[in-house]
């Protein structure tokens, strides 16, 4: 490690002026008030606290009020101890004009830490889209989606323009290249559409067009949405994946969430959860597949082991196919 000199020290200690020298004089500064909000986060009792951070928040001008909780309370280590309706109004407060424009990058603050600092309130913006902008604003919302080639911009237009918007999502669903992850793009078409667009679906969850293996796979994670929401409409898209003859080649995460989801959902033990938990291999749940089919020569023993395990679960996954037709779910 390169000691620490005498002219170094004078270096940083000019720089810290220099850096104070700009924000003296304001009302307050993004760097330290995130510093402060993360300080209070990290204390005991820091539900109480957080309430009086955002108190102080609420003090300053208009404007910079609703940009500020937005930028700091918004970001994941924060968001999750403040209400997300309070974020919510703020959001309101400053209306979709002022919305647009933080999503294009512009500025709503005089404060010299706005572009340093990182924050990114889009996240929040684009996921309330249908709450808090207009119609009017899907031409922005697409220009933006392909200046940033960022999907959630896809997926706020077509939230609210949805006559369109089905379209829209399915053109992106068929092209990974170009917008990723596809969980999502499939999820809000899914909600959208509903049955009009069971074949698109069922299509891209049975060949899943990744150039990369990730973990999840995108169509284990669709899936999980479906198991968490699991009404009428789920439940017939789940019997028809379940129905499809590729049903059983599914891989092994999405075999193993569809069979953990029905023993919550049925209230019935579709596959023991132990033997869920219990399967291993050394190559791992989401590398199994492919690296099987590379090298069918490694660990054959283990590998004989999951694959009949594999074959055993999506037999007793289609032998419960019949109650996903029951409004409640259940088993006699």
């Amino acid at each position: 490690m390169k000691p620490v000199t005498p002219r170094d020290v004078d270096e940083v200690q000019a720089e810290l002026r220099a850096w104070w020298a700009v924000r003296r004089d304001l009302p307050y500064s993004l760097s330290v008030l995130r510093t402060r909000r993360d300080r209070v986060i990290g204390r005991t009792g820091r539900f109480g606290r957080i309430w009086q951070f955002t108190n102080d928040i609420r003090a300053l001008p208009p404007v910079d009020n609703e940009v500020v909780m937005l930028c700091l309370l918004t970001e994941p280590h924060a968001f999750e101890h403040v209400d997300r309706q309070t974020l919510i109004y703020a959001a309101r407060r400053l209306g979709p004009d002022r919305l647009m424009l933080m999503l294009e990058g512009q500025r709503l603050i005089d404060d010299p830490d706005y572009e340093q600092s990182g924050v990114d309130p889009s996240s929040f913006i684009l996921e309330h889209a249908a709450d808090l902008l207009r119609p009017t604003d899907v031409p922005r919302l697409r220009a933006l989606a392909e200046a940033k080639m960022d999907y959630r911009y896809v997926i706020a237009a077509a939230e609210l323009a949805p006559k369109d918007g089905v379209a829209w999502l399915r053109a992106a669903l068929s092209e990974p290249e170009r917008w990723w992850p596809q969980d999502r793009i499939a999820w809000v078409l899914w909600v959208l559409a509903g049955d009009t667009v069971a074949d698109t679906v069922s299509e891209w969850f049975f060949v899943p067009p990744e150039s990369y293996p990730i973990c999840p796979p995108s169509r284990s994670t669709f899936v999980s949405e479906l198991l968490v929401r699991f009404d009428a409409s789920d439940r017939r898209l789940l019997a028809r994946l379940i129905d499809d003859e590729r049903f059983p080649e599914l891989d092994w995460p999405t075999l193993k969430r569809i069979a953990a989801g029905l023993n919550d959902n049925l209230l019935n033990t579709v596959v023991d959860p132990k033997a869920l938990s219990g399967l291993s291999h050394p190559l791992g749940e989401c590398n199994f597949h492919a690296w099987v089919a590379d090298h069918p020569s490694e660990y054959p023993e283990k590998t004989a082991v999951v694959q009949a395990a594999l074959a055993d679960w999506a037999n007793a996954i289609r032998a419960s196919r019949q109650y996903l037709a029951e409004p409640s779910g259940g088993t006699p």
